[in-house]
């Protein structure tokens, strides 16, 4: 059947490919989000649990660590919340996702 070497070279490869992939930066991300949301990016930072912001800052979580696979303590950090707060946050983020199609569509045409 071969060697193990081809095979961990194209695993090799492919998680190359991954750690290469262009990401787009958090700021950029969020400031899709609040124009969608017609908020302002310094409402994001600002401590409270108003509605738009929340869902707000629950899909940038979903879309920033589990599409563009950025870790959850640089989410967290970006939006001045703890690592264990984004994470919750982005599971209230997929349902928002999913329940408003054209955000979807916005975040995912880079």
């Amino acid at each position: 059947m071969g060697s193990g070497d081809f095979v961990a070279e194209i695993l090799n490869k492919s998680n190359e490919h991954e750690r290469n992939r262009p990401r787009i930066p958090l700021d950029e991300l969020a400031n899709r989000v609040v124009t969608f949301f017609g908020i302002k990016i310094k409402d994001l930072f600002a401590k409270g649990q108003k509605s738009k912001i929340s869902d707000a800052r629950s899909v940038i979580c979903y879309f920033a660590i589990k599409e563009l696979e950025y870790s959850g303590v640089s989410v967290g950090k970006f939006l001045k919340i703890r690592r264990y707060s984004a994470l919750r946050s982005a599971e209230r983020g997929k349902i928002i996702l999913d329940m408003d199609r054209r955000l979807w569509d916005l975040l995912a045409t880079w």
